[in-house]
């Protein structure tokens, strides 16, 4: 097997860190999240999904019928990342965007909707300095039969790939210089309260039981490699169920399949074969 070099500007590049969750559990505070004049999000102890916080997202009072309004955003830029999202969108973009899901819980409450609106949705977009907003509309909708009665509470979980927001025009490359992610509702109300928790952008290698989990996996070209640091150090893994250890400056048989929670056996290449 022909080995490709692993240059060292790929061992210094964080920005195409691919192997951690990013996410916002609003436990402590809004972690960046902000929105424009008339409409409100704060931290929240009410209705969260997962552990104790949430993030309140109200409308505000609108003299029309039928209400779109991005009501919730977060901005992320070198200088200014949130969570790392800005490195893991940068890195999305640069390469393939279906691979990254964003996942978050919608909670309703008929206590934050004013009126009796026959349709809600919640839409989520994003946007660059360059422009290109893109949005994608009703990840999560009640209808009228939903709504009348409207629910004490309800929780609905959304999961769309980022290729799904942005599949009409694109023109992000992950050269931009920052990003934004929204999320908005539309529907036939006076004003509305929803709750979000647990957004989460799953990155490649992030879940599942993907043994390199754990430690940032790194792209030089068509060329995978994770760094585990003081465990094995730098790693290829372009051939399956061999990877080459730098460190050793061998060749190991290490099938994921043999991998459990107590640890596993692992084979090294005589030199020569």
């Amino acid at each position: 097997m022909k080995l490709p070099l692993l240059t060292l500007s790929t061992l210094l590049s964080l920005c195409t860190l691919l192997s951690a969750d990013i996410t916002f559990d609003f436990e402590s505070d809004a972690q960046g999240w902000t929105t424009d004049a008339g409409a409100s999000v704060t931290q929240s102890t009410a209705f969260a999904s997962e552990g104790t916080g949430s993030l309140a997202i109200t409308t505000g009072t609108s003299d029309s019928a039928d209400q779109w309004v991005w009501v919730a955003k977060v901005t992320a830029s070198a200088d200014n990342d949130p969570m790392g999202l800005y490195a893991a969108l940068q890195a999305a973009y640069a390469g393939d965007p279906s691979q990254y899901v964003l996942n978050f819980d919608v909670i309703l409450d008929s206590s934050g909707i004013v009126g009796q609106p026959t349709y809600l949705a919640v839409n989520v977009a994003t946007n660059s300095n360059t422009g290109n907003f893109e949005q994608l509309g009703g990840v999560a909708s009640w209808d009228s039969a939903a709504l009348d009665p409207l629910p004490s509470a309800q929780v609905s979980n959304v999961s769309v790939a980022l290729s799904s927001i942005t599949e009409d025009t694109l023109g992000y490359d992950g050269t931009e210089t920052s990003y934004t992610l929204s999320i908005g509702i539309s529907g036939n109300f006076d004003n509305a309260t929803l709750y979000i928790d647990n957004v989460v952008l799953e990155t490649p290698g992030s879940s599942g039981d993907d043994m390199w989990a754990d430690w940032p996996t790194y792209m030089d070209g068509d060329n995978l490699y994770v760094d585990t640091g003081d465990f094995m150090g730098v790693l290829y893994l372009n051939e399956g169920d061999t990877v080459y250890s730098f460190d050793l400056g061998a060749w190991i048989y290490l099938p994921e399949a043999m991998v459990n929670s107590q640890g596993s056996w692992m084979w090294r290449w005589r030199d020569g074969q």
